[in-house]
């Protein structure tokens, strides 16, 4: 259920004892084939899957993301609108605020835009000190991913994860199975910077900036590897919320599935989850594997 599409009445009465999710993506160039809101699409689309899934109110997205290292993103391109880490922080507290001082109690904090992860962060530490009984998790959609998957999508393209970064095969597959006619098929370019940079310098050398704003490979994306990717990470994600924010009660309508039945508590998630594909600069090992993103 959409918040921003129901009465007031309508939103008091489903506040009680259901989980609310609150997207918070990003604004941004995503080379010239994805709209600069692909970070907001993604958690935006993921949060509506996942209220197909278990009861949740899906709270209006907040589109505007924190400013990211520019060499994690090819440089700077016209369209990136970022807002400081303080910001988001003041606005996501507030935000959740006011959905526990009308009665909400469990949060999961969705994010799409690898930036805001800190900020987010700081938001519900903050809020656990003063909101009594409330439980947040936070999480990015690419944490409910797994190696095994991301290694098979490296296979399967031809895309090293050392490539498949911003814009690129996992990203693009997303947006072309979360919302297809977003994606502007016939400008998927693969895209080079001369030296690619592990640390951060501003202004960033010309010699790290890509052309278009991709990092590094977006040709080999599919509607198929969204799809898969997509269902991972909702499986993944209610298990997690089964475990860790299940429903004080049966009185909402389907709320059993957070209590605990096997099909969703069974410990199914792997041991490893795979890494965001912006930290394939980060100087491990991996970041030149041959292998997932």
């Amino acid at each position: 259920m959409r918040a921003a599409d129901i009465t007031w009445p309508e939103y008091r009465d489903s506040l009680r004892d259901r989980l609310c999710v609150l997207p918070i993506g990003g604004t941004g160039a995503h080379g010239p084939h994805l709209p600069l809101g692909t970070d907001t699409i993604v958690v935006t689309r993921l949060a509506e899957l996942l209220g197909e899934r278990i009861p949740c109110l899906v709270l209006p997205p907040i589109p505007y993301g924190c400013r990211t290292n520019p060499a994690r993103t090819g440089g700077e391109f016209p369209g990136n609108a970022d807002i400081r880490g303080s910001t988001l922080t003041a606005l996501v507290t507030e935000v959740i605020a006011a959905a526990y001082q009308q009665g909400a109690r469990r949060f999961v904090l969705l994010n799409g835009h690898y930036a805001n992860g800190p900020f987010i962060f700081e938001a519900c530490a903050d809020l656990t000190r003063n909101a009594h009984g409330a439980r947040l998790m936070t999480v990015c959609w690419w944490e409910m991913t797994t190696e095994q998957t991301r290694d098979a999508i490296a296979g399967e393209s031809g895309v090293t994860r050392a490539e498949d970064n911003h814009a690129a095969v996992v990203e693009t597959s997303l947006v072309m199975h979360l919302s297809p006619g977003a994606v502007r098929a016939d400008r998927i370019v693969d895209d080079v910077a001369e030296r690619p940079l592990r640390y951060s310098m501003l202004p960033l050398p010309a010699s790290a900036c890509t052309s278009q704003g991709v990092v590094y490979r977006a040709r080999g994306a599919s509607a198929d590897i969204g799809s898969r990717v997509t269902e991972e990470i909702l499986a993944n994600l209610v298990r997690e919320i089964a475990d860790n924010l299940p429903a004080a009660g049966g009185d909402v309508p389907g709320a059993e599935i957070f209590a605990g039945e096997a099909e969703y508590a069974e410990p199914g998630l792997p041991d490893r989850y795979a890494f965001p594909s912006v930290l394939e600069f980060d100087g491990s090992d991996r970041s030149t594997a041959k292998s997932g993103v």
